[in-house]
C-alpha cells in the first residue's frame, strides 16, 4: 500500500466537488483528519487530553443512574440499589480507566460526583443542611465502597502486575523498570528491586499517561506491600491485599473536601511545599 503525503484538494460526493483541506490518500482510499474519534469506547483527541472522554462517560453514567433511580425508587432495599449502582453505573466510569485515568482536580471532582449522587440515593441521605445528613466519607464507609479515584489506582496496579507476569501483550518493561537502588536507610535490609523508575517525560502531556502515573502510585505503596504484590499474578489475590490498604487510607487520610487526598501522589504547589 502506497501512502501519498500530498493533501487531496477535493473529494467527490454524489457528483459534487467539496473541498476538504485535511484529507490524505492511502492507495485508493481517502483518509480525513479529525480532532476526535471513538476507539473501542474511549474518546481519543488529537491533543492527547481526556476531557472529552471524561465528560462523555460521566454523562452516560449520570443517565444510567437516573434510570436506576426511576426503576427501583427510593424505597427499594439498600442492597439492591447498591448492586445496581456497581453493575450499571460504576462500570461505565471505570471502563478503560488505565488509559484515561486523571490526576487533574477538576476532572477528579467530575468523576467522583457520580458516586456522591449514588451514595445519597442508596442511603436516602437527607440534604446537607439537615442534622441527620451523612457526609460523603461516612457514606463510603457505611456502604463498604472506595472513592472512584482509589479504585482506579487499584486497577492501575492490577494491570501492571498482569503485564509483569505476561498476562497481557503490553510490554510494560519497555517503559518502567524496577530500580536497583534502595529507597533509604530504613530499607537497606529489605528486598531490593521493589521501586519503579521511568525516564523523564519529554512532552508535557506524557506525565499524565499510564507508565508515569503507575510509577508514582506504585512507589507510594509501603515497601512490605510492594514485596507482597510483586510475585502475584491473579487479580482476586491482588485485591485481597490492595482493598484493605486503600480502605485504611479512606478512613485515616481521605478528606471529601480536599482533592489532594483523593490520589496517592499530588504534585500541586501546596503539596510540594
Amino acid at each position: 500500500m502506497q501512502f501519498n503525503k500530498t493533501k487531496c484538494c477535493s473529494l467527490t460526493i454524489c457528483g459534487h466537488q467539496d473541498p476538504h483541506p485535511h484529507e490524505y490518500r492511502v492507495g485508493t482510499a481517502t483518509l480525513v483528519k479529525v480532532n476526535e474519534m471513538n476507539d473501542l469506547g474511549v474518546q481519543v483527541t488529537s491533543n492527547l487530553r481526556w476531557t472529552a472522554h471524561i465528560n462523555s462517560c460521566t454523562k452516560k453514567a449520570e443517565k444510567q443512574l437516573w434510570l436506576v433511580i426511576r426503576t427501583l425508587g427510593f424505597q427499594a432495599p439498600e442492597k439492591a440499589k447498591l448492586q445496581s449502582y456497581m453493575s450499571m453505573v460504576r462500570s461505565i466510569i471505570e471502563y478503560g480507566s488505565v488509559v484515561w485515568s486523571t490526576k487533574f482536580k477538576n476532572q477528579l471532582c467530575i468523576v467522583e460526583k457520580i458516586q456522591r449522587k449514588a451514595t445519597n440515593y442508596i442511603l436516602v441521605n437527607p440534604p446537607y443542611y439537615s442534622p441527620n445528613h451523612i457526609n460523603y466519607k461516612n457514606r463510603l464507609i457505611l456502604l463498604h465502597l472506595l472513592p472512584t479515584s482509589f479504585r482506579r489506582e487499584i486497577l492501575d496496579i492490577i494491570f501492571f502486575l498482569k503485564c509483569l507476569h505476561g498476562k497481557t501483550s503490553y510490554n510494560i518493561t519497555d517503559y518502567v523498570q524496577f530500580s536497583n537502588r534502595q529507597a533509604g536507610v530504613r530499607t537497606r535490609h529489605a528486598e531490593l528491586n521493589t521501586r519503579l523508575s521511568i525516564s523523564k517525560p519529554t512532552l508535557s502531556s506524557t506525565a499524565h499517561f499510564y507508565p508515569y502515573r503507575l510509577t508514582k502510585i506504585w512507589n507510594s505503596l509501603p515497601q512490605h506491600l510492594q514485596t507482597t504484590l510483586k510475585p502475584i499474578s491473579e487479580s482476586l489475590v491482588m485485591k485481597q491485599f490492595l482493598v484493605p490498604f486503600y480502605r485504611e487510607r479512606l478512613i485515616n487520610h481521605f478528606d471529601p473536601n480536599d482533592t489532594c487526598t483523593w490520589i496517592s501522589w499530588c504534585d500541586c504547589h501546596r503539596c510540594s511545599q
